[in-house]
């Protein structure tokens, strides 16, 4: 060991590559999620008619698998954030040029108009449309198979419960509507995560000097940023800071 202590510069890269990692590791974690709900929407379709008792408790796993991918998103969501507002300027400062700029790249690039021309082309953007394909639909594919397959499961247990006519109304509808409230909160868990979405884009674009006005840009999980930092995009449950 030299004995010299690190300069503040060497400090940031390191939190920078430790925030990197984590931001990797969630993004996998985020991912096996997403293989398990496969799994388990699999498991519950070739199970329904045997074994439909099976389906309530894959209905709950399912939810409860959701709320783990949104905790792990949200994380990857509020480091992107962190990169781009506090470790970003800071850099910037001390190497005395921009750097950790993808964040704000982003989200000008997904704002849509002269905006996202401004963002590719600068001052010599064309005229006419450039068009850029959203970078949130991750966000909704993801809503879309974690929010669906306990619906599905709980609403195939009773229809095959209830037609087999095997047990009273009342001890089939009590345990779904059990798995039913511990799906509803995890919706409202999906929706507080991707109001925090918007909320961490909205303070990155007015955080930017060279976004101008931006009108209707997207933010979003892996939301999508790019692959290492968000929930829908690349490693993250999406992208790269």
């Amino acid at each position: 060991m030299s004995g010299v202590p690190p300069t503040p510069e060497e400090i940031d890269i390191t939190e920078f590559e430790n925030l990197r990692a984590e931001i990797n590791n969630r993004t996998n974690l985020a991912y096996a999620l997403i293989t398990l709900q496969l799994a388990a929407l699999g498991t519950g379709l070739s199970v329904m008619t045997r074994l439909p008792d099976v389906l309530l408790g894959l209905a709950a796993a399912s939810s409860f698998l959701w709320l783990f991918w949104v905790d792990h998103a949200g994380q990857v969501y509020k480091i992107a954030g962190y990169i781009a507002l506090e470790l970003s300027p800071q850099l910037t400062a001390d190497v005395r040029r921009p750097v950790l700029r993808w964040e704000h790249f982003l989200r000008r690039i997904d704002a849509g108009g002269g905006t996202t021309a401004r963002a590719l082309y600068g001052a010599s953007a064309p005229r006419g449309r450039v068009y850029v394909q959203s970078s949130t639909a991750a966000d909704v594919y993801s809503m879309l198979l974690f929010g669906c397959t306990p619906v599905l499961m709980i609403c195939g247990y009773v229809v095959v419960m209830l037609v087999g006519g095997e047990r009273p109304a009342v001890l089939v509808v009590a345990p779904a509507a059990a798995a039913t409230g511990l799906w509803m909160y995890t919706v409202t868990r999906f929706r507080g995560f991707r109001r925090m979405v918007g909320t961490i884009g909205t303070a990155i674009r007015a955080s930017d000097p060279n976004a101008g006005a931006v009108t209707g840009a997207a933010t979003g999980t892996g939301s999508r940023p790019e692959p290492g930092t968000g929930p829908a995009a690349g490693p993250g449950p999406g992208g790269t800071p």
